[in-house]
């Protein structure tokens, strides 16, 4: 997708949210924004519970591996809205202008981290923060840095050292 399509959904998701809902996603307070964030996130669980529901994912069932493809895809389309809505609020004062680029450039930064985890037989457990659970390799952890003396890590998402078993130091 090109950045000017995703340029003009986010616009059309923006002016949505202001003249339909009387939303202005851009400049919510902060107590507005955790509560409207908490609204989509429900929401578009809900979107992919919603979606599941339109295959026959459980393997017990005759009728497992069918999908009806365009309610799927609707129920996606449903869900794509509660996750525009969830960037349009994921940096205040950005305006979508600056948005879609942006989230242009941490789609490739990322995938560009999931191909080299890949190549290097990621497991998923032994590059994560033993305090948090983030991974390392992911340029918004700020955890890492590792004492030698009593084998522990700074953990920045809980603000302290931690021991690889996840124990306070």
């Amino acid at each position: 997708m090109s950045a000017d399509r995703l340029l003009n959904m986010l616009r059309f998701q923006e002016r949505l949210q202001r003249e339909t809902y009387g939303i202005d996603v851009l400049n919510l307070g902060p107590e507005e924004r955790v509560q409207f964030i908490k609204n989509q996130i429900l929401a578009a669980t809900d979107e992919l519970h919603e979606a599941l529901n339109e295959t026959s994912w459980k393997p017990w069932s005759t009728s497992f591996g069918e999908v009806k493809d365009d309610a799927y895809f609707g129920e996606l389309i449903d869900l794509w809205h509660f996750v525009m809505n969830l960037f349009l609020v994921a940096y205040p004062g950005l305006d979508v202008e600056a948005l879609a680029p942006a989230i242009e450039l941490r789609y490739l930064e990322k995938r560009k981290i999931n191909v080299q985890r890949q190549e290097d037989g990621y497991d998923g457990k032994s590059s994560k923060c033993w305090g948090c659970a983030r991974a390392l390799d992911d340029p918004t952890t700020g955890c890492g840095e590792i004492d030698d003396e009593d084998n522990s890590m700074w953990c920045d998402g809980r603000e302290g050292w931690y021991t690889c078993g996840g124990a306070r130091v």
